[in-house]
This record gives structure tokens, C-alpha cells and sequence, in this order.
């Protein structure tokens, strides 16, 4: 989804499986010619919403994959320099995750203090996901540098004039009881669906409906 006109920019960050292309211990002819060939590439699913319509361009990203160092690198102009530390990148300015499987949360650690330490990060994700990161003895050096946004399914938040994010609750086994959401994303001019992952079509009574709603999907 590009709105050149109104200011607002959805990118594609990934589009593979949580192990991404090439597949770690994968010998099948994709991986093995990514493996010989940098180029070929691909990363995990992820998405970037920008809004220039500011002074300063507002990054934020749908979910934390595995390959967020190099998805963030790919955003190096929208996010521009920090404005304290030299050589380092300014930090998106919210993360938005989707569910608990590590292809989708286990990026985090490149935020804590360890690598890009950032300060107040918003993280948008169901209540009882908030819950589990925060409860998470493992996680709790990043989770003290996050700001826990808690969002209900069905629930729009608003980021922006003419810019608002709602999840969507979708079927998708649930080993930690969190549940798992889609984000709809309503810009000035056009509306997108960033869904990951989903059991089946079959199983979501909802989805002819959602799809239909939205001009990008």
C-alpha cells in the first residue's frame, strides 16, 4: 500500500516462514542457492508502516522476526540517525506483534541492551501477550525499556490523523494462550490487512468479509 499523495507508505519487510530463506539445515535447491548467493535472500513476514506527513518520518513495525536487524537497515532512510548516539539508528518509533511463535517476538532481543537499547519503545500486542513477555524472567531486560501498549481485539488505535491500526482476532493454534491477530490498518486514502499466519481459511467465518473490506491485503 503506497499513498504517495497523503504521506503514508506501507513496506513489505518479509514474506517467508518464520526460518526465512535459506532455512537453517535446509539442503533444498532455494536454500541451498541463497545460502551460495547472498542476493537471493528472503526474510521472515514483516511489514513497515511509514507517515511522512511529519517533520520527523514515524516508523512502525509488525512484528519482531528473526531478520529484524536487516529489515531495519532496509528502513535506515525513514528512521534516520539517533539523536544521541553516533553511527547507531534512530528506534522505530512502536512495534506491533501478532502472537507468541518466536518467528514473530524472538527479533526483540535486538532491541534490548544488548544491541540497539532502545528507551521507551511502544509495543502494541493482546493483554495476555504483554502478560507473558513481562512475566517472562528471560525477557525482562527488554521489557523495562518497552512501553506495554495493550490492544484488544476489535480495539483501534489511532497513531496518527486519518491513520489507525485495529486487530483482528484469526484462528491459529495457541500453545501460550494469547491468542493471535491480524492488523488492519485504515490510512487516509486506503485501508491493508498484514495477517501472517492462520490455520485456514475455513476456520475464520469472517474472512470473505475482512478481505473484502480492505483494498490491500
Amino acid at each position: 500500500m503506497k499513498e504517495q499523495e497523503s504521506g503514508v507508505t506501507a513496506v513489505v519487510l518479509g514474506t517467508m516462514q518464520d526460518g526465512s530463506l535459506p532455512h537453517t539445515g535446509c539442503e533444498c535447491p532455494r536454500c541451498r542457492a541463497a545460502f551460495a548467493s547472498p542476493a537471493l535472500a528472503r526474510y521472515a513476514a514483516s511489514l513497515a508502516l511509514i507517515d511522512r506527513r511529519r517533520e520527523n518520518t514515524a516508523v512502525w513495525i509488525f512484528d519482531a522476526t528473526p531478520d529484524i536487524k536487516w529489515q531495519l537497515a532496509m528502513l535506515a532512510e525513514e528512521l534516520g540517525p539517533h539523536e544521541q548516539r553516533d553511527g547507531r539508528l534512530r528506534q522505530p518509533d512502536g512495534l506491533f506483534l501478532t502472537h507468541a511463535h518466536l518467528g514473530h517476538i524472538d527479533g526483540l532481543v535486538q532491541f534490548g541492551p544488548e544491541a540497539m537499547a532502545v528507551q521507551e519503545l511502544p509495543l502494541y500486542g493482546t493483554p495476555p501477550l504483554i502478560r507473558l513477555l513481562q512475566e517472562t524472567a528471560l525477557w525482562r531486560p527488554l521489557t523495562s525499556r518497552l512501553m506495554m501498549r495493550p490492544i484488544l481485539p476489535g480495539e483501534a488505535v489511532t497513531l496518527a490523523p486519518g491513520l489507525r491500526i485495529t486487530a483482528v482476532p484469526v484462528p491459529h493454534r495457541d500453545e501460550w494462550h494469547v491468542g493471535t491477530v491480524a492488523y488492519r490498518v485504515e490510512g487516509p486514502r486506503k485501508s491493508l490487512l498484514y495477517l501472517p499466519d492462520i490455520d485456514g481459511w475455513d476456520l475464520w467465518p469472517e474472512a470473505r468479509d475482512t478481505l473484502a473490506a480492505v483494498d490491500v491485503a
